[in-house]
């Protein structure tokens, strides 16, 4: 589920600030309670150290703890999801260790973002997972830049590889990016800009797999905020991989694609509208609305934000799913999941 949410920034603090070091302290705890046809409660703590050294290095080092209680049973589970150094001298920056990955300018789907790339289902978006990687950027000036990364694996066939270039030219960013995707061939690129305050924004691969035919991801998108009204965003996909008939999809979902998590949704093309509004700065709505346009279910995500304190908040959302429902096999891809209810609260500090 895509919670939409009022975004409450970790309230770090800095511990050390001199001339040769800067350290920031900072995290949040979070809870989930989700109903469906069983329920869970799920705790997760983060704890955040940023460093700053000799302004030429720095470092991030993150902790998280999971605990889940789910049909009585607890499960307790913990990684470092950022743990690396960073080293810049203004034209070269090189980060070594566990991090984030992103690239991409889709707000509900992204085929540019191929390491470690959020589903369109995920419930929480702030901090995307980190992955073991070097990453080597050069910059070619204030507007442009270009990166290699290289996040290995035991198995070198699940070893990904990738090369990104970026620039901006007036109102226009673009970026290209080719990589070696466990073992597929991938290319493709975005393009962003600003007409009369809408933002406009298209992405596209194209992927070269072995043994299956291959394929192209395309997202198209606009977004526009009003000045003293709401929010609003349209995206379509087109998921080249996908199936036109419902009868395919347990066949597309053990594609590799699907069980690397590259690709998440059955059918071959999408339709998103989302609607934010900011009631009184204290509360905030959101509703959005994703269609497989080819068996026509439906996904419906309502979502109202209350923050209580400057870093607390509570979240209270939905997943609806709507379509015909799985019973021997697929009848839709929505249609075969149950109505999910979540209660989030996030505490900062």
């Amino acid at each position: 589920m895509v919670v939409f949410i009022l975004c409450h920034t970790a309230h770090a603090a800095t511990v050390i600030d001199t001339e040769r070091a800067t350290i920031d302290l900072g995290g949040f705890y979070k809870n989930y309670f989700m109903a469906s046809e069983t329920s869970s409660d799920t705790g997760v703590f983060r704890f955040n150290l940023d460093a700053t050294l000799w302004n030429f290095m720095s470092t991030e080092v993150h902790y998280q703890n999971n605990a889940v209680i789910s049909n009585a049973d607890i499960t307790i589970s913990h990684r470092m999801d950022r743990l690396n150094a960073t080293f810049d001298n203004d034209a070269i920056r090189l980060t070594v260790g566990r991090q984030a990955i992103s690239y991409g300018s889709g707000r509900i789907w992204s085929p540019i973002d191929m390491i470690g790339a959020f589903s369109p289902t995920d419930i929480d978006r702030e901090y995307k997972q980190g992955v073991d990687a070097i990453k080597l950027g050069y910059s070619l000036g204030s507007l442009s830049q270009i990166q290699a990364v290289v996040a290995p694996r035991d198995n070198w066939d699940q070893t990904r590889m990738l090369v990104y270039g970026h620039s901006t030219i007036s109102k226009l960013e673009y970026s290209l990016i080719v990589g070696d995707i466990y073992n597929d061939g991938v290319f493709g690129g975005d393009l962003q800009i600003d007409v009369f305050d809408a933002g406009l924004r298209t992405e596209y691969t194209y992927t070269i797999t072995e043994g299956d035919p291959n394929y192209a991801s395309i997202v198209a998108g606009l977004d526009y905020q009003f000045q003293t009204g709401p929010y609003v965003l349209a995206e379509y996909y087109y998921n080249g991989i996908g199936a036109t008939d419902v009868s395919n999809y347990n066949q597309i979902i053990q594609k590799k694609q699907y069980q690397e998590a590259r690709v998440f949704n059955l059918g071959k093309h999408y339709g998103a509208l989302m609607m934010g509004y900011d009631i009184t700065g204290i509360i905030s709505v959101s509703l959005l609305g994703i269609m497989n346009l080819n068996d026509h279910s439906m996904l419906v995500n309502p979502t109202i934000n209350v923050s209580m304190a400057d870093n607390v908040s509570a979240v209270f959302g939905a997943q609806l799913n709507f379509g015909k429902e799985y019973e021997t096999d697929f009848a839709s891809e929505f249609g075969a999941y149950p109505h999910l209810y979540v209660i989030q609260m996030n505490m900062y500090f």
